[in-house]
């Protein structure tokens, strides 16, 4: 058996490598000796059905005579591929998406193989495609869109956190300013009640930088996620409140040793409609691979938010909206070409506090805040379509420039169907 025939047989048990027993499994019977394999990488799961490995594995196998049954359980997505005894034909069953093909062109088991990846990787695409989609659908842990530690939830969280509202900045720096050199902020008074005072200096353009990290579990996997929220706002001097938003946030996981790394560009324009409402058209670009799960894709997003603050005595509520559209984009990597077709409309709401907190951080206010969000997404059915999102944080508030000018920590977790995620959040700005 050649290594051609292993590279077949690792695209047809879906392009990926399991990372765990838990998240992936695999069953071979080679003439009625049946053992199961655990796999961590793609190179693994590759030379697992090579000729050699499964001599190694199976001392009676003969290539063209023995029977091959393998199966796979691929993060909730199961997958067969035959060969029957004394013979060269080779077919893939992909039940739930009703796949059944049987390559029976040629005379040997090489040749057929080489016929199976050719469809695979060119007449193909659109197998692969179809098998993402159900992977998005079945599995807790796919990288591309379905769970909150995909691109897909990445970029709807950070279009949403973009124009409604973020654990890492103070709400009431969201104030519009009433002239073009001074903007409302808010400062604890003796009494604990919110004074609203004005700093020519918060107005100015800033940086922001985060780190969130935790850990999660997904269906029977777990493991840790991490995410680097970095952006730059700037702010026109010739229309106070109009804001223009630059985001590139990283993120990272991983999931019982499978790595993932995504990376999103995006941007927004806040235009103030009074002093405490605000609209944010915004677009954004992800992409994400994984090595380990042999997984990649691209999507691209759009989407509309309203924030509104309610100010009371002595807390300020931020209620923000979103209408959201994020799509898969077609892939291309050497001869392989394929588009999923996950498309969902998203809707995500929340509503945050602010309170003035009763102490000082070297010589700056401070506050808490509370915050809950719900999306919910509608088209392409996936393994979780909705979910929560929680936070607590405490932090300064004080709008002036410094060192300080704005640090926030807090914690968060996000639950979902089979998920839980917690986590630290930390949010600065200068």
């Amino acid at each position: 058996m050649s290594v051609r025939w292993g590279l077949v047989g690792a695209i047809a048990l879906g392009m990926a490598a399991p990372a765990s027993a838990q998240v992936f499994s695999s069953r071979v019977d080679v003439d009625g000796n049946v053992q199961n394999f655990e796999f961590d990488t793609a190179e693994e799961i590759l030379t697992s059905f090579t000729e050699d490995t499964l001599r190694d594995q199976f001392p009676t196998y003969q290539d063209s005579i023995s029977a091959v049954d393998g199966s796979l359980d691929y993060r909730g997505l199961r997958m067969r591929v035959t060969i029957g005894a004394n013979s060269p034909d080779i077919r893939l069953q992909i039940r739930s998406i009703n796949i059944d093909e049987t390559f029976d062109e040629f005379g040997t088991r090489e040749q057929n193989a080489e016929a199976f990846e050719d469809f695979l990787t060119s007449d193909g695409g659109s197998i692969l495609a179809r098998i993402q989609a159900e992977l998005a659908r079945v599995s807790p842990v796919d990288p591309v869109a379905g769970n909150p530690n995909s691109i897909q939830s990445t970029m709807v969280d950070t279009l949403f956190s973009n124009g409604a509202f973020n654990t890492g900045v103070p709400l009431s720096s969201f104030s519009v300013p009433t002239d073009q050199s001074t903007q409302l902020r808010f400062k604890g008074s003796e009494t604990g009640k919110m004074i609203y005072t004005r700093s020519a200096a918060a107005n100015a353009n800033s940086f922001e930088l985060g780190v969130r990290g935790g850990s999660f579990s997904a269906g029977e996997a777990g493991g840790t996620a991490l995410s680097l929220p970095l952006g730059y706002t700037l702010r026109a001097d010739a229309r106070p409140g109009l804001r223009f938003n630059f985001s590139i946030p990283i993120s990272y996981s991983d999931t019982d040793g499978a790595v993932t790394i995504g990376g999103i560009g995006g941007f927004g324009i806040a235009f103030p409609l009074s002093d405490v409402w605000s609209i944010t058209p915004a677009v954004t670009y992800g992409v994400v691979g994984s090595i380990d799960l042999g997984a990649a894709a691209q999507l691209a997003g759009a989407s509309v938010t309203s924030s509104y603050t309610i100010r009371t005595d002595p807390v300020n509520y931020t209620i923000g909206n979103m209408l959201g559209y994020v799509t898969t984009l077609p892939f291309n990597y050497d001869d392989i070409s394929y588009d999923p077709g996950i498309n969902n409309t998203v809707l995500k709401n929340g509503v945050s506090a602010e309170v003035p907190a009763s102490f000082t951080f070297f010589g700056r206010t401070t506050s808490y805040q509370a915050a809950y969000a719900y999306t919910y997404l509608l088209g392409t059915e996936l393994f979780m379509n909705d979910y929560h999102d929680v936070s607590v944080s405490w932090g300064v508030a004080d709008g002036n420039r410094g060192l300080l000018s704005v640090v926030r920590i807090g914690v968060g977790a996000t639950l979902g169907r089979d998920f839980t995620n917690f986590g630290l959040n930390f949010g600065y700005t200068f």
